[in-house]
């Protein structure tokens, strides 16, 4: 008996979310669980108390969960262009062959591949940040700070010297 297996050549894409804390509306969050918590349990046994705890504990999460946005996590892949990706195949398959015959030509051949690969993906980097600042606004405060620190020279801090002549340095 055949068996025949059905390959489809999509990728998988991952759809994950996660919280965004910095956009939760924590006031929202107050009020929720201020109308939501009952502060005048008797808590006089064991049982009490945990009822009492378990009560507390679906209240944050189901109100924490309405107060907190999703977001989706976006990859912050470059796109490789076809020189890159035709580098890669070529390293891969120079990795193979040195693997299954175990030739020192191969494996000089195929570090020579890699960083090849790595000048090519350096450049593509650069590419894109070169993008991102030339779209960056003329007056952003947060870019122009940066910029400047990037131009000025590194100025090392000094030890500090204390009692018994013990130099303190800042790591």
């Amino acid at each position: 008996m055949p068996v025949t297996v059905n390959i489809y050549n999509s990728a998988v894409q991952s759809k994950k979310e996660c919280y965004n804390y910095r956009e939760a509306d924590w006031a929202n969050f107050q009020r929720i669980t201020e109308a939501t918590i009952n502060a005048e349990v008797s808590l006089n046994t064991t049982s009490d108390i945990d009822t009492a705890i378990m009560e507390l504990e679906s209240c944050i999460k189901n109100t924490v969960s309405t107060c907190r946005p999703r977001v989706k996590v976006r990859a912050r892949l470059i796109q490789l262009d076809d020189e890159a990706k035709a580098l890669i195949s070529q390293k891969n398959m120079l990795r193979r062959q040195y693997h299954r015959k175990g030739d020192r030509n191969f494996y000089s051949a195929f570090r020579q591949a890699a960083k090849r690969i790595e000048e090519r993906l350096r450049n593509l980097n650069n590419q894109r940040f070169s993008k991102i600042v030339k779209n960056f606004p003329k007056n952003s405060l947060p870019f122009w700070r940066i910029s400047k620190l990037l131009r000025s020279k590194f100025k090392p801090i000094p030890a500090l010297n204390g009692n018994l002549n013990l130099s303190f340095t800042p790591q």
